[in-house]
Formats: structure tokens, sequence, C-alpha cells
């Protein structure tokens, strides 16, 4: 090609638009650039990284096109670049994001969706779904899911229900990542997605069942799923609903919501006939006492109506009473070391927080 016409053809090339050619001295110079930004954000180091981050977005296409290259990189404080520099492009960053989605190397992929929850733009979330349905690495399903479920797409509720399903037998890392997995469910006020962590609360991992259990404390529709599933189990002394976990964790979530019903689920556990279901529901219906008492003081401080407040402070010593006289009952009749204790301890709690 002779001099004149490689000069035109440059020219139509650097006329394109969105498209950066980086010269070896401006590559040079971003991989420095790179370099302190990736080093350790403390110190005399801290304004040198942040400054050095916000220069490689100021180049801009060239900028965003070398940050492509490190999108393979697994080393914690490149990493931290790697987020601040794409948060900085934003949505300008998208279009290169959505391409690499599917990337073979499956360390891109994992960055990549963990950067869609950076740029937190919720355009992405039709193509991120789409993109479930391929994709082959949980860890790189559970980093879209994560950002899918904080946005509350319910497109995305049936992969996450799914990979709540899979086993340790399919994939080693199955039980770790249920763990950030199983919170993600709390986040839909959905039927499904309660249902799912109610059959949690049975899950072999006691790290599992516990996710699921503060999931459902987090969740409105979580809670009264638990009530009412309490408050269904009243069928007659002989008829106990058996020692399990879904009774103790379910236990535990009626502490938190002050309400008749998980009262009357409460005092009719302290009753139960096995041991560790009886320590635990006393505790929780202690608990249950103390949050009785926030509530009536913040209700006691806003009534201005002297009825309104002597119908509040009525209605509160009836609680009190209700729950003191449940504990006491089975005080009287109870001879197990461990849950003696622990009626005790709650009735002291209950006393301490009822005292006026």
């Amino acid at each position: 090609m002779r001099p004149l016409t490689f000069s035109l053809a440059l020219l139509m090339l650097l006329a394109l638009p969105g498209l950066a050619v980086a010269d070896d001295a401006q590559n040079a110079k971003l991989e420095e650039l790179w370099k302190t930004g990736s080093l350790w954000q403390v110190g005399d180091n801290i304004p040198k990284v942040e400054a050095a981050r916000k220069e490689i977005v100021a180049a801009g296409d060239a900028g965003l096109a070398f940050a492509f290259t490190k999108l393979g990189s697994s080393d914690g404080l490149e990493y931290r670049c790697i987020e601040a520099v794409f948060k900085g492009f934003g949505a300008k960053a998208l279009p290169g994001l959505l391409e690499r989605m599917g990337h073979e190397d499956v360390k891109v992929r994992r960055n990549v969706a963990a950067m869609f929850g950076v740029i937190d733009d919720k355009s992405a979330a039709a193509k991120m779904v789409e993109h479930l349905k391929k994709e082959s690495d949980l860890r790189c399903k559970v980093g879209h899911l994560q950002t899918l479920a904080r946005w509350k797409e319910p497109t995305a509720l049936d992969p996450l229900i799914e990979c709540t399903r899979v086993t340790q037998e399919q994939e080693p890392l199955a039980e770790r990542l249920k763990v950030r997995i199983v919170p993600l469910l709390g986040n839909y006020e959905d039927e499904k997605a309660i249902a799912r962590l109610i059959e949690l609360l049975e899950d072999a991992a006691f790290f599992v069942r516990d996710a699921a259990r503060d999931a459902l404390k987090g969740s409105a529709a979580g809670r009264k799923e638990c009530v009412a599933w309490a408050i269904g189990q009243f069928y007659g002394d002989d008829r106990w609903p058996s020692d399990s976990n879904r009774l103790r964790l379910t236990v535990q979530v009626c502490a938190i919501v002050v309400s008749r019903d998980s009262r009357l689920a409460l005092e009719r556990y302290v009753k139960h006939p096995v041991a560790p279901v009886c320590a635990q529901a006393a505790t929780c219906i202690a608990n249950w006492m103390i949050e009785r008492n926030k509530e009536y003081k913040k209700s006691i401080a806003s009534a201005t109506d002297t009825d309104r407040r002597e119908a509040l402070t009525f209605e509160f010593e009836k609680d009190g009473r209700h729950v003191l006289g449940a504990l006491n009952d089975v005080l009287e009749k109870e001879d197990d070391p461990a849950v003696l204790a622990a009626l005790e301890r709650a009735l002291s709690t209950v006393r301490e927080n009822t005292a006026r």
C-alpha cells in the first residue's frame, strides 16, 4: 500500500465511532496506571490509587478497552481496581460486558457477572436472565442472581429456586454457595419463594437451615407464613407437631412477630414434650416479650389520648400475664435441668420487661 493510501485508510478507521486506537505509549501508560490502581489502598497509597483509577476512566474508549483485557484476573487487589474502574465507566461498559457473558474463560464470566451488580443498571436484566439458561458455572449463576434478586427481577425467581436445588454431588461448592443463594429468596414476597424457604428449614446443612430462617425473618410474607403454620399446629395435647428442624426454626421466627397468634403459638410450644423444643420456646417467648415491650413503649410515647394510653397498657399487661402464666405452668411440672434453667431465664426476662 502506498504511503498516501495508508494514511487515508488510517484516518477513516479513526473516524469510526466508538473505535479506540491506543498506541504502544498509551497502553504502557494505562498499564502503569493499572498497577497503581491495584495497589493496597492504605496510607500514602490512598490518593494515588484513587487518582490512577480515575485517570483510566478519563482515558475514555482506550481506557475501557484496556479494562476489558483485565477481566480474567482472580487477584483480590486487582479485582478492586476492576470494580472501581467499571463503576466509573457505568452504562458505557454494558455492551462490552453483555458480549462477554459467554466468554470461554470462566474467570472472565464470573467477573462480568459481578460487574453488572457494580454498574447497577436494570436495563441488562432481560439478557442476564436469558444467559442463565446457558450458563454452566454455578458461581457465575450466583453472581448474576445476586444482582437480579436485589433488583427483585421477577423472571429470575425460577432460576434462583433451581439453583437452591443443586446438590453437593452435582457441584462440590453447592452447599457453600447456598449460603449466598438462599438469602436472595427473601427479596421476593412471592408464594413460591416463601414455600422454598420453608422447605429449606429441613435442609441437611445447618447453615443452610439458618440462612432460610433468617430470610424468613426478614420477609413480611415469610413471617406471616411461619406464624400461620405454627398456629395451625394446635391439634390437642395428644397430637403434638414433631420435633423437627422446621418446628424449631419456625418458633424462632415467631419470636420477632409481635402478634396474638405468635404469642399463642409460643405459649403452646413452651409445653412441648420434647425438652429441647420446650427450652427453645421458652427463650423465644421471652424474646417475644422484649419485642412487645418495645412496641408498647413506642405506642405509649405517641399516644396523646388518656383512654388510648390506658387501652394500650391494659393489652400489654394482659399479654404479660399470659406469658408469665404459660411459663409458670410448665415450671411447676418440669424436672429437666436444662429446661428448668431456660424457663428461669425466660421468667426473669419477662418480669424485667413487664415491670412498671
